[in-house]
């Protein structure tokens, strides 16, 4: 038995984080109704300017997100469609929306709106920027509420000539935004177990975005500066390349300990010693930090990537080679914990698509599941609901 089997879960969005939320209750046994306008979410078109297919046989960014659902087509415009949604909701126990407040508000979906009529629903909304201030009712996208309000963008950048702040990856944000959001909806159906009463949940991009860059964060206000150049990268997690144009990065926490081993697998043991780069503390001179870094440059650019990967591995120090997105697909520990799952599309073809990585003792591992066309499911539904 999956952990929500029973929660109906009533879900109007559009884009990423919500519909990724809405992805992680399903697998974890939630039913979840997605209620699109006639045209569909947008989400469904979006890599049609990017050569990716979007059509109802194969479209992958829609599916990663969206499948495992039932899908139902309602204008909320129409007074007859939404009292249909009100039936739904009627009968839910979450309601999931990335709709702003005023037009929630609008609509008559505000939690402010539902909480006496549905007393046991738990509203979850998300947004840009969060309940509060000045920013309460804009608009937001990950790529500026969460990775260039808080600093990420700027702060990434490897400061060389002509260098730009990091242009962030397409969804990267509104998934880790939407798996907290499942996590904290779990939660507070918890609380309703235990009270018999609803509750509201609210998360955002921004918000999520403070959380997850507050250790950065809590360093650069001490001082520690971002963005860096190539010169005042920390040697001991840097990437590096190597001879055949690859790139291996390493990590290195505790660094005296594991200096000797590092010099030792790169062939440069006349280092060890050397007390210039030999403790932590050492390498905050900022020479010795461009020594040592220029020492390890030298050292990587011997060896083939494959190659270091494995002699360090060997020396129990934690590094890989850099890989590109595309790769997840054929990584085989990525298909070993189902990270990445098989599916294959009408057209014949096949491939894999990401899965929520949450795992519990006696639960089947997520299968990838294909989304429907718009209004799939609105006879079944309607028929289950007794929505005429």
């Amino acid at each position: 038995m999956k952990p929500l089997e029973g929660v109906t879960v009533v879900e109007l969005s559009s884009y990423f984080a919500v519909p990724a939320c809405g992805r992680v209750l399903a697998t974890q046994g939630a039913r979840v109704i997605k209620v699109e306008p006639p045209k569909g979410d947008v989400q469904r078109f979006f890599a049609t300017p990017f050569g990716v297919p979007c059509s109802n046989e194969e479209n992958m960014l829609f599916d990663t997100i969206n499948g495992g659902k039932d899908f139902v087509s309602l204008d909320l415009r129409d007074p007859e469609d939404m009292q249909r949604f009100h039936q739904l909701l009627g009968q839910a126990d979450v309601f999931l929306t990335n709709n702003r407040t005023k037009a929630l508000a609008k609509m008559g979906l505000d939690y402010d709106s539902l909480k006496g009529r549905y007393p046991r629903l738990v509203c979850a909304t998300f947004s840009g920027y969060g309940d509060k201030g000045a920013m309460k009712d804009a608009p937001g996208f990950d790529l500026v509420a969460l990775f260039a309000e808080t600093g990420f963008s700027k702060g990434m950048m490897v400061e060389t000539e002509k260098s730009y702040p990091m242009g962030a990856a397409y969804g990267f944000g509104d998934i880790a935004c939407g798996t907290m959001l499942a996590g904290a909806i779990g939660t507070a159906l918890y609380r309703r177990a235990k009270t018999g009463e609803g509750d509201y949940v609210t998360s955002s991009l921004y918000g999520t975005g403070v959380w997850l860059t507050s250790i950065l964060s809590a360093l650069n206000v001490n001082g520690y500066e971002y963005p860096r150049t190539r010169q005042t990268c920390p040697p001991n997690s840097s990437p590096y390349r190597t001879r055949d144009g690859e790139w291996v990065s390493i990590t290195i926490n505790e660094y005296d300990r594991y200096w000797g081993p590092l010099c030792t697998a790169l062939g440069i043991p006349e280092l060890i010693d050397d007390e210039r780069y030999n403790t932590k503390m050492a390498i905050h001179d900022p020479q010795n930090k461009i020594e040592a870094l220029d020492h390890l440059e030298r050292a990587f650019a011997q060896f083939d990537a494959d190659d270091i990967v494995q002699r360090l591995r060997a020396a129990d120090i934690v590094v890989t080679k850099l890989a590109d997105f595309k790769d997840n697909h054929e990584n085989p520990q990525a298909l070993e914990n189902r990270f990445m799952a098989p599916i294959t599309y009408p057209n014949g073809k096949q491939t894999t698509l990401g899965q929520p990585p949450i795992r519990f003792n006696g639960m089947d591992e997520p299968e990838a599941a294909q989304g429907k066309p718009i209004g799939a499911d609105n006879a079944k539904v309607f028929q289950e609901f007794g929505i005429e």
